[in-house]
């Protein structure tokens, strides 16, 4: 049986699965009460505050994630499009150049960092 912490986690990408990222963001934090630290669930609340536009809070929860699972690319190419998104380009940029040498072979972080405006 899955933990309150997970259904929580599932509630929240069914949420931001309808395109409701607040709601999701709700869920999301009670899954982090319950678990904190989970990268899955910290990165997925990234996104959703990304989709609401608040990005200080987004790079907040990605920082946390990169925190606990620092070789995993994909989280210093959000990183990147976050910093993009508030103006942060050199910092952008330094997120991306770590995304690509941990993923060389990741298009999706090779294409934002190839349109960011550094």
């Amino acid at each position: 049986m899955a933990s309150k912490a997970e259904r929580y986690f599932r509630k929240g990408n069914d949420a931001l699965g309808n395109n409701n990222p607040a709601r999701a963001i709700r869920f999301y934090n009670k899954s982090l009460e319950l678990e904190p630290g989970v990268t899955a669930v910290l990165t997925n609340k990234a996104g959703a505050l990304m989709d609401l536009s608040r990005f200080h809070e987004a790079l907040e929860a990605i920082d946390e994630a990169i925190y606990t699972m620092p070789e995993y690319a994909k989280l210093h190419g959000m990183r990147g499009d976050i910093l993009n998104a508030l103006g942060r380009y050199s910092e952008g940029k330094t997120s991306y150049k770590t995304a690509i040498k941990l993923d060389p072979t990741n298009e999706r972080i090779r294409a934002n960092a190839a349109t960011s405006k550094w």
